[in-house]
């Protein structure tokens, strides 16, 4: 459990105000009280008096005493007059104005008045930063004129002279800075004593010092330990520290999500306990709901890719029409919308719905009519004007803390953080001028990104900081994690718009290599004291450096080492899971032999190239989704070739024909002419289904003039053929193979002059050598064509139609049946044969649902089940096989 000092307890129940450095450490002051109250078997007690600094000192500014001072700035409010303030004194100075640099200007400030550097000094500096700051500062004085606003960083003077009602407590300040002192002498002098908490005395720890690998390694012995002590004590309370959290947020919180979540908390432990927390939160845009509601707003505010409109549609906060119906409405927009578009456009998509969607599209219209009225995009304002906008907006969504329906507490949490920030910028001046609503999106989504949050977790057990900073109270253990020589002592760090000169002459801890070291043996020694166990490890590598434990840990002896007892990774536990008993099914359900192959020859192409693929995709209909291309799909460009085709052989007829319209120069007037009029019946369906024609107009005209190229060249490649006669085009057949009804529509097949054919496929994609000597093929509909007719073949030919080249692939009984292809050297009649006992097998494999994951080389290379047929862990397996 958590300890409290006994000056700590004291001071709280004789309410007095206890300042700490952080909200987190104000919430374990307030945890220990409590239980400390619990333990006593008291029930009732008054709530301690406990505030972070920044807090207290916001709480000081509305007091009545200071009632006819200028009003503070919000955080939201400072941010964007500091943004301002940089490109007015970037554009004086005509030097850039990155976003990013309004936080380090804001900080700059913080250090100049918090260590009495007199901001005249940066004039006489001279130098480009030092200018910088300084003209920044004088815009920002001008700014809060013009507001009657107070400066955040300047209200320790102010409150020097109004001492509080309640005598403050510091504790957990390592180092006042000289604003601070002057703050409590001040008081001091008006008959207000202010007092400090330096740390009471304790047992003495035990302590460790642990080695590990690398910064992973250790990462995950600190997890492992905690798991371990909460196992041996669910009450123990943790206090863990990792000096760079702020670039390790997401590996702390996958290894600490594995190694706690399932065994914490357990019996014994209190009711509100939850496995870990992480102090300074992470930024707030990495919360689901926050995530959704910036989402909206974009989608509302501007065009946006159609892949963001898809997960606006899948968001959470829907609640009609369900997740199912609006997940066939997303893939139903992907076959039809650009890649790109605004709400509008979204609107007139939605409104051309197929009828079996068109309730659930109107659902989905209804909202968003609602939520385009209420936010008016197309009429600029000030930000304030969009914070109120934003607020109704989100409203209509659900996505605010006040909304019916039901969240957990984390959710409410950070509603109601968003809720504050929309409350802020509804309140921000209006001189700040104008934005569209892009712009005004745009701004409200950094600044969300720049705001970090956590969620209040109650009694965690575990809670994990960056800082080595005094803990106030006494925790059960302490990690002390990455003290390597190159982060304890941290490095000297200079404020980077403050001249290092002034830094070192007001005494600045971080501008001094000696008062980091005297800093960093303090906080050790504070650390020491704050734990029942205190333990401090440093990693040997890092990627490829090698690291050394910093010097100041030479006290403590490895005279113990925490080796983890198992394996808590992700990756660690799948690869452990291996060694499950495994059951193999690798045949589903049986086809019905009355009712045709779904799909055609589509079937059996799949079959040929992975079993599971043809099962999964045709039988269990996990298609993937369409992916939204800009002007025409590759199914229209396809439908419109072959289209083209259709009508200019249906003119020609043959090969005299084709001769004849080079003859007299008419080919290129027909060839336009059948893609024009297969243009109009192919891409017009399409502008009809998306309701977007006028987007579609250049592009359409564009692909009409490639199809005319494609086609011209596939007819020069003609010319050069043996006679023939054209005797099928687009020929619907239905034919039985291996007990399977298979539905197949031939693209073409020619009549040569020795009474045999030629079977033609198109292709619109790049070309392919099918390999005819394998035992599946990789041209199997070919296969199909040839058993659905009754001709004699001598040639099976796939016409690939692509703009790099325009070429035949296939196989015939002679070298002169086509150009470009192979005879089979009088094997024809063998190669007849395996072949139909090839597609045979493969339909009768369909036809009884085997469904093996045995993909054919390549076959993997474009597929989308790789995570439902597990083919990279078959292949472990198979190569770790002796």
């Amino acid at each position: 459990m958590l300890e409290l000092a006994p000056e700590l307890e004291a001071a709280l129940l004789a309410d007095h105000t206890v300042i700490v450095p952080t909200a987190q450490r104000a919430a374990a002051l307030r945890l220990a009280f409590a239980a400390r109250q619990l333990r006593g078997g008291r029930r009732a007690f008054r709530s301690p008096d406990v505030h972070s600094l920044s807090g207290w000192l916001r709480g000081q500014r509305s007091r009545a005493a200071l009632a006819a001072a200028p009003r503070p700035l919000g955080a939201s409010e400072e941010w964007l007059l500091w943004r301002a303030a940089l490109c007015e004194a970037a554009a004086t100075l005509s030097l850039p104005a990155p976003p990013g640099l309004a936080d380090v200007l804001r900080r700059s400030a913080a250090v100049l008045y918090a260590w009495h550097i007199p901001p005249n000094a940066l004039r006489q500096a001279a130098s480009p930063e030092a200018l910088l700051l300084a003209h920044a500062l004088e815009a920002m004085d001008a700014s809060l004129a013009q507001l009657d606003a107070a400066a955040p960083w300047r209200v320790l003077p102010e409150l020097a002279a109004a001492p509080p009602r309640r005598v403050p407590m510091f504790a957990g300040f390592a180092l006042l800075t000289p604003a601070q002192r002057a703050l409590l002498a001040a008081w001091e002098r008006r008959g207000t004593p202010a007092r400090q908490f330096g740390g009471g005395e304790s047992a003495p720890a035990r302590r460790h010092r642990v080695g590990a690998a690398d910064p992973a390694a250790e990462l995950a012995q600190v997890a492992q330990w905690c798991r371990a002590r909460l196992q041996a004590d669910p009450a123990a309370r943790l206090l863990v520290i990792v000096p760079d959290l702020a670039y390790r947020q997401e590996e702390v919180r996958r290894l600490f999500d594995a190694a706690l979540d399932a065994h914490y908390p357990r019996p014994g432990s209190p009711g509100d306990a939850t496995p870990y927390a992480v102090e300074g939160g992470q930024p707030l845009t990495h919360y689901s709901p926050v995530d959704e509601a910036l989402r909206t707003l974009r989608v509302l505010a501007s065009e946006v890719e159609l892949t963001e409109v898809s997960q606006w549609l899948r968001s959470g906060f829907w609640s009609r029409p369900d997740a199912a119906r609006r997940a066939l409405l997303d893939g139903w927009l992907r076959t039809v919308a650009p890649p790109r578009l605004d709400a509008g456009q979204l609107l007139q998509a939605l409104q051309a719905a197929p009828p079996s969607l068109l309730a659930h599209a109107d659902e989905v219209t209804g909202l968003l009519r609602q939520l385009l009225g209420a936010f008016a995009a197309h009429s600029p304002a000030s930000l304030r004007i969009w914070g109120e906008r934003f607020g109704v907006a989100l409203a209509l969504c659900g996505l605010r803390a006040g909304a019916a329906r039901r969240r957990d507490s984390r959710s409410q949490q950070v509603l109601q953080r968003l809720d504050e920030l929309l409350q802020e910028c509804a309140a921000l001046p209006d001189l700040l001028g104008t934005v569209g609503a892009g712009e005004a999106v745009a701004v409200f989504a950094r600044l969300l990104a720049r705001t970090q949050f956590e969620p209040a977790t109650g009694d965690a057990a575990v809670t994990i900081t960056a800082s080595l900073a005094d803990p106030v109270v006494r925790y059960d253990g302490i990690w002390a994690s990455g003290l390597h020589a190159g982060a304890l002592p941290g490095p000297v760090r200079l404020d980077p718009l403050i001249p290092p000169s002034l830094q070192r002459q007001a005494g600045l801890v971080s501008s001094d290599a000696a008062a980091l070291v005297a800093q960093a043996e303090r906080a050790l020694a504070t650390l020491g004291r704050s734990g029942a166990e205190f333990i401090v490890s440093a990693p040997a590598h890092a990627d490829d450096l090698e690291l050394a434990p910093s010097p100041l840990l030479d006290p403590y002896a490895t005279d113990a080492e925490f080796a983890p007892d198992a394996a808590i990774g992700l990756p660690q536990f799948i690869r452990a899971s291996r060694r499950l008993e495994s059951f193999v099914d690798d045949t589903g359900a049986a086809w019905p032999a009355a009712v045709p192959l779904p799909a055609g020859t589509r079937a059996i192409e799949l079959q040929s190239r992975c079993p599971f693929r043809a099962y999964a995709q045709l039988r269990l209909r996990a298609e993937p989704l369409e992916s939204p291309l800009p002007g025409i799909t590759p199914r229209e460009r396809g439908q419109m070739l072959h289209r083209a085709l259709e009508l200019l052989w249906q003119r020609l007829g043959d090969s005299v024909g084709l001769a004849a319209a080079r003859a007299d120069h008419t080919l290129a007037r027909q060839i336009t002419e059948c893609v024009s009029q297969a243009g109009g019946e192919v891409l017009r369906g399409g502008e009809e289904t998306s309701g977007l024609a006028q987007l579609r107009r250049a592009a359409i005209g564009r692909e009409r003039d490639r199809a005319a190229r494609l086609i011209t060249a596939l007819c020069d490649l003609e010319a050069a053929r043996t006679p023939f006669r054209v005797r099928e085009l687009e020929t619907q057949h239905r034919v039985m193979i291996g007990g399977a009804l298979i539905d197949v529509r031939i693209d073409r097949m020619d009549r040569l002059e020795d009474g045999t054919h030629v079977i033609l496929d198109y292709k619109s994609g790049r070309a392919v050598t099918p390999d005819w000597d394998v035992e599946q093929t990789t041209h199997p509909q070919l296969l199909v064509y040839l058993r659905a007719t009754e001709a004699t073949v001598s040639a099976l030919a796939v016409a690939h139609l692509d703009p790099k080249t325009v070429v035949f692939r296939g196989i015939g009984d002679l070298d002169s049946r086509l150009p470009g292809i192979k005879g089979a050297a009088g094997l024809w009649s063998q190669r007849l044969q395996a072949w139909n006992e090839q597609v045979t097998r493969l339909a009768g494999d369909f036809l009884r649902g085997e469904a093996r994951v045995a993909p054919a080389a390549g076959a993997c290379d474009y597929c989308h089940l790789h995570a439902f047929c597990r083919i990279a862990e078959a292949t472990v397996e198979t190569e770790e096989q002796p």
